[in-house]
């Protein structure tokens, strides 16, 4: 059984790296879509994952198809278009880190998947349904996405709904809508932008959470950038604020957020360790996303703690993925002392676990870290006093 099957655009980024003294840009090839990075980080939490999708029987089509293999997500439900490349997206960066984006996908192979290449059998044995606007904005695809949530609707499968929107692939901002505003109805639980909302609506982040409840969605997570993202159901909202960080490059970035909130939807298990003799409590799901007949402040109060603990787990376990997936031991020591700095607003600061937890907390050797450390106190970065940091 897997927890979430996902369909939609598998692409290669070429994303900018420099610029030539005449302005042109060295591109790196990397792998890209929304879906695959969603599924890519679930696989990484040990979740099963598969994709369905539609690539070129070409060099960057061969690549992707193994990236997710080795990813650890089930790509029997990739398929391969002898006639059409695969889709390339060119991402360049302004001074802030920000992008804009071009395509070669006229048409690109992730826009000829038909119904007829996708597995019901799959879906059946699926959790979660999880999809984005991106194969809507050209047929064959948009007639298989439609059918394909039809299915999973019918057959009582969560779904789980993303818009994504990129301007340069619709041919009309009414279409984009009228495709974007579908989709919502379809879904249970919907991540959405402030821009999308504002491109939607024209409205704020909190009136744009109510207009999706209205469209029938059990969830609305809203991100907002730099400002964190806001959470709202029919009983509670939640607003949470994210670190601020130096902005290097916002490519997909969002693209795995709150995939925490879809799994208490799989029938998976759950470890819990306790110090002390307890009693645990099992909420079924349905009584929190849904509305209380009661209308009691007791239930509200229990959506909000809810939300905001599994904001901050998200939080938490984002910035650990941060630190652990720096090159060197250095940068991942470096930034877990920036964050001890910031959080005690001083460049001297003790450290809360015994080195040997940190070497753990940042997947490291503890013998290579301390000889890091032992060098970094050589090249006059800190001063090390037992658990006592000092950044000079």
């Amino acid at each position: 059984m897997y927890d979430v099957i996902a369909l939609g655009e598998l692409l290669v980024d070429l994303a900018e790296r420099s610029k030539d003294e005449a302005g042109y840009p060295t591109l790196a090839a990397n792998p890209g879509g929304a879906p695959g990075n969603f599924l890519a980080a679930l696989s990484a939490y040990g979740k099963k994952t598969a994709f369905l999708a539609k690539v070129g029987d070409d060099t960057f089509g061969r690549l992707l198809v193994g990236t997710m293999q080795r990813a650890g997500i089930d790509g029997r439900g990739i398929r391969i278009d002898p006639d059409t490349f695969t889709t390339l997206a060119f991402v360049t960066f302004d001074a802030h880190g920000d992008r804009s984006f071009a395509f070669a996908r006229k048409p690109g192979a992730d826009t000829q998947l038909r119904w007829d290449e996708i597995d019901p059998a799959m879906l059946d044995e699926t959790h979660v349904f999880h999809f984005g606007s991106l194969s809507c904005t050209d047929e064959p695809a948009r007639s298989a996405t439609q059918s394909a949530v039809a299915y999973a609707r019918a057959h009582g499968k969560l779904v789980t709904y993303d818009p994504n929107y990129r301007p340069p692939l619709w041919k009309t901002e009414k279409e984009a809508k009228e495709q974007i505003l579908w989709g919502l109805r379809q879904a249970d639980l919907v991540k959405i932008s402030d821009e999308e909302v504002q491109f939607l609506w024209g409205c704020s982040p909190e009136q744009g959470a109510e207009r999706v409840l209205a469209l029938g969605a059990k969830l609305v997570m809203v991100t907002l950038g730099p400002k964190g993202c806001f959470l709202k159901n029919a009983q509670a909202e939640y607003r949470c604020g994210c670190p601020q960080v130096r902005t290097v490059d916002t490519t997909g970035a969002g693209d795995i957020f709150g995939e925490i909130f879809s799994m208490p939807y799989a029938d998976l298990g759950y470890a819990v360790e306790a110090d002390c003799d307890c009693s645990v409590l099992f909420i079924p799901f349905a009584s929190i996303y849904g509305r209380c007949p009661k209308a009691c402040e007791h239930h509200t109060k229990l959506t909000q703690n809810l939300f905001e603990l599994s904001a901050r787990k998200a939080q938490t376990l984002t910035m650990r993925i941060n630190m652990i997936s720096k090159k060197s031991m250095r940068r991942k020591l470096c930034a877990y002392f920036d964050y001890l700095s910031e959080s005690a607003g001083s460049r001297s600061f003790n450290l809360e676990i015994s080195l040997t937890q940190l070497a753990g907390y940042l997947c490291a050797d503890r013998s290579s870290m301390m000889r890091e450390l032992r060098c970094m106190e050589d090249c006059g970065i800190i001063r090390r006093d037992g658990r006592h940091i000092e950044l000079l």
